[in-house]
């Protein structure tokens, strides 16, 4: 099945930094009149649930919070590959090249020291995905080439290094 550029543009451009925006929600999210601080530590979340504020780490709990933030991650990697497999977008796969930040995410996330900035880092990985994603099905669309591959590790690694 032949890429078509409407799938391609709607379901890959569109949906998944969607998804991958979501992923900053489980810390950050509280109505904004309410929302003082980021809860990230647990002290954090203690505070905001007796201050009111309703964010969905309150309102899922800490695991279940945590689960979210890696389902939204590591899905929206999945349904990159997925759907590109489905209509034939074989340039979805330049999105691997951000699977190693994605997973450094999972594991920072239980460093208390590193908590302060994670939705930042969330942010910068979903900018990373939503590059690579546009790339490879721009340089990509029917099959795989080891150039553009190249061509998208290397905007990859280029937008982790000037990002920090």
């Amino acid at each position: 099945m032949r890429c078509s550029a409407h799938c391609a543009v709607l379901l890959l451009t569109l949906c998944l930094p969607v998804l991958m925006a979501l992923a900053t929600c489980p810390f950050d999210y509280a109505e904004p009149a309410k929302q003082l601080r980021l809860p990230h530590r647990r002290t954090d979340r203690i505070s905001c649930a007796e201050m009111g504020s309703r964010t969905v780490a309150i309102l899922l709990g800490p695991k279940a919070s945590l689960v979210y933030y890696y389902g939204l991650l590591m899905g929206a990697h999945a349904l990159a590959l997925l759907l590109g497999v489905t209509f034939g977008c074989h340039g979805v796969a330049a999105t691997i090249f951000v699977l190693p930040q994605s997973l450094w995410l999972c594991v920072r996330i239980h460093r208390q020291e590193l908590l302060r900035d994670q939705d930042e880092e969330t942010a910068k990985s979903m900018m990373m995905f939503s590059v690579a994603l546009a790339l490879g099905i721009l340089t990509m669309p029917d099959n795989l080439s080891v150039l553009p591959m190249m061509v998208c590790a290397l905007v990859t690694v280029v937008l982790k290094v000037f990002a920090d």
